[in-house]
C-alpha cells in the first residue's frame, strides 16, 4: 500500500495543501511525507541489496556444486577419473622433485556382479558407498582414494618413507573390503584384488603406472583373487 501511495499520490496531496491551504502547514507534512519517502526508499534499497546478495550466494553454491560434481563421484563423493588424473601428475611432479616412491594401487572388487544380479543395484550402490566410507578411513590425508568406474577403485599412496608402508595399506584395504557388511538385511561378503605399481619401479609416467597397476591386479585375480599382486618389473 505504502509502495502506491508515496510515489504516486503523495506529490498530488502535497500540491493542494501547498497551493489551497496554509503554506507553513503543507510545508510540515511536505517535510514528513519526504521522511517517510526516504524511509520507504531506504527498505526499497535494502531489500533489493538483501535480495542481491542472497542470488550471489545462491549462484555461488550452485557453482561449487557444479564444480564438486565435474570430479567427484556423485554416488560415493571420492574423486573421480577426472580429479584422479589431476592429483597422480601433481604427485608425480611433486615427487620428480624429491625423489620420493609413488605408489598405485589399483583395486576391483570381487563378486560385484553377484550382489547386483542378486539383490538389485541399490543394494550394489550401498555396498559401494559402505566399501568408499571404508577405504576413506585407512588412507592418509595426503594419499587419494578414488572410483574410477563400476567396482572399481584406485589409490595414490605418497610419502612413502618405507617400501613396506605400501603392504601394509594393501593388506588393510584387503581386509576392510572382505569385512562381511549388513545391507538392507542381507549378509554380504566380498573380497577384491589389489595391484601394485610403484614410481619409479614401474614407469615414471601416469599412463605407464596406471597399466601397470591394472595388469598386476588382473594378475591377482587370476591367482586366486582376495590378494595383493606387485607388478613385476
Amino acid at each position: 500500500m505504502i509502495s502506491f501511495v508515496l510515489p504516486t499520490i503523495a506529490p498530488n496531496i502535497i500540491h493542494y495543501l501547498m497551493w489551497e491551504q496554509d503554506t507553513s502547514i503543507g510545508m510540515a507534512l511536505m517535510l514528513i511525507l519526504f521522511m517517510l519517502f526516504i524511509i520507504y526508499a531506504s527498505l526499497i534499497q535494502g531489500k533489493n541489496i538483501l535480495e542481491n546478495i542472497e542470488l550471489r550466494i545462491k549462484s555461488h553454491e550452485s557453482e561449487q556444486k557444479i564444480q564438486h560434481l565435474a570430479f567427484h563421484d556423485a554416488l560415493t563423493g571420492l574423486p573421480n577419473r577426472s580429479l584422479f588424473n589431476d592429483r597422480i601428475e601433481q604427485a608425480l611432479c611433486a615427487e620428480m622433485r624429491g625423489k620420493n616412491p609413488i605408489a598405485i594401487l589399483f583395486i576391483d572388487l570381487d563378486g560385484f556382479k553377484h550382489v547386483n544380479d542378486s539383490y538389485g543395484h541399490a543394494v550394489g550402490d550401498e555396498l559401494l558407498q559402505t566399501i568408499a566410507n571404508r577405504f576413506k578411513t585407512i588412507v592418509r590425508s595426503y594419499d587419494t582414494v578414488a572410483r574410477i568406474g563400476g567396482d572399481e577403485f584406485v589409490v595414490i599412496v605418497q610419502k612413502i618413507e618405507q617400501r613396506d608402508d605400501i603392504t601394509k595399506i594393501a593388506n588393510k584395504l584387503l581386509r576392510e573390503a572382505s569385512n562381511p557388511m549388513e545391507i538392507s538385511g542381507h549378509n554380504i561378503n566380498i573380497s577384491s584384488s589389489i595391484g601394485i605399481a610403484i614410481y619409479p619401479d614401474h614407469g615414471t609416467d601416469k599412463e605407464t603406472l596406471i597399466t601397470n597397476a591394472d595388469n598386476a591386479m588382473y594378475l591377482a585375480k587370476d591367482n586366486g583373487k582376495n590378494t595383493i599382486q606387485v607388478h613385476a618389473a
